[in-house]
């Protein structure tokens, strides 16, 4: 055990010390959730938005929409200790039986852990970063109905039913499965984002978001986080599954319906964002722009290096202990299920 946990601090540290671009499965429907929401804030939001990423440390990550894509870097460079906050797997049982829902975390208990930091008064700014980072990425990821089911019957037993979609079969183009053609906004968005952010990605990106904006205008009921994951649930349920067979190919009239679904859950998610949003502002008081760091003297530089360089220290045992025990957990139920980290979206 305590070489695994050892493991798990050298993949933190390798991973502070030379962050490994990599990219996770729907790069474009994240960015453009994060998007949106900055269209439908005012400028204090977002001057508060910028404040606290960058307060984070992380220049390739402190961007709205950058961030957004943070939670998958991590997953994609072995951090699997919060691999389970990406989804919750509410049982479909169509044929009926006695599954129950596997227990937190998972995305709606991760919310809520979000949304408590960033309430919190005054709190840490690197906690309050950390926890923007993921509020940005989980809310795209709750209205994602694929990530918020898990089909259970004869094929796809327990504990783990069909992994969201990541084991039922389907054939459209590239495509193998429901979970992926579902992240890809049924195979609009397939494309990797460059890290960092390009200037001609954004404004690509700026522009599709005012479009899909316009053709969804009308803001939805607020609702709460439960209540977003049962309409993603049900939309799953009748659209995703509908009536469709394993390794079945899918046809015009599917394909073009997930489209639209997928496009009115984004814009979903980015107009319930933006009402999250400005806990920024309530918590810290107003925006924080950043400001150029005043001259010090060299002991005080010393003495500051001292502090930082002993909290960078203590977060990358704590988060390499998570590691640890994550890459026990993994090595444990391998075998029931070798290689399902690996799926995307997972």
């Amino acid at each position: 055990f305590f070489c695994s946990v050892m493991q798990g601090v050298l993949v933190v540290v390798v991973f502070a010390t030379h962050l490994w671009i990599s990219h996770g499965w729907w790069d474009q429907g994240h960015v453009l959730v994060a998007e949106m929401s900055l269209h439908l804030v005012d400028q204090t939001v977002r001057d508060q938005i910028e404040s606290t990423l960058w307060d984070a440390g992380l220049p390739d990550f402190d961007t709205a929409p950058a961030a957004s894509l943070w939670p998958d870097v991590i997953k994609a460079d072995s951090l699997y200790s919060m691999s389970t906050w990406h989804y919750i797997d509410q049982p479909y049982q169509p044929e009926g039986g006695p599954i129950s829902p596997p227990p937190p975390p998972d995305a709606i208990w991760a919310l809520n852990q979000c949304v408590t930091t960033l309430k919190a008064v005054p709190g840490g700014p690197w906690e309050k970063a950390f926890s923007l980072r993921w509020l940005l990425h989980l809310v795209g990821d709750v209205h994602q109905p694929f990530h918020c089911i898990s089909l259970f019957n004869g094929r796809f037993g327990a504990p783990l039913g069909d992994l969201g979609g990541n084991k039922f079969a389907i054939k459209y183009g590239t495509f193998h499965n429901l979970h992926s053609f579902w992240d890809s906004c049924a195979g609009q968005y397939t494309e990797r984002a460059p890290i960092p952010l390009t200037q001609s990605y954004k404004a690509m990106v700026s522009s599709q978001a005012d479009a899909i904006l316009a053709q969804h205008p009308t803001p939805p009921p607020e609702g709460n986080f439960t209540s977003w994951a049962q309409e993603s649930y049900d939309l799953a349920v009748q659209y995703g599954y509908g009536n469709l067979t394993y390794g079945q190919e899918l046809d015009t009239a599917y394909v073009n319906a997930a489209k639209q679904i997928c496009k009115a859950q984004m814009a979903r998610a980015a107009y319930r964002l933006s009402m999250l949003l400005p806990l920024l502002t309530v918590s810290t008081g107003g925006s924080r722009v950043p400001q150029p760091t005043p001259a010090s003297s060299p002991s005080d530089q010393l003495s500051n290096g001292a502090v930082v360089g002993i909290t960078s220290v203590a977060w990358l045992v704590v988060l390499g202990i998570c590691g640890g025990f994550g890459f026990v957990w993994y090595r444990r139920r391998a075998p029931s299920f070798s290689g399902e980290l690996e799926l995307q979206g997972r």
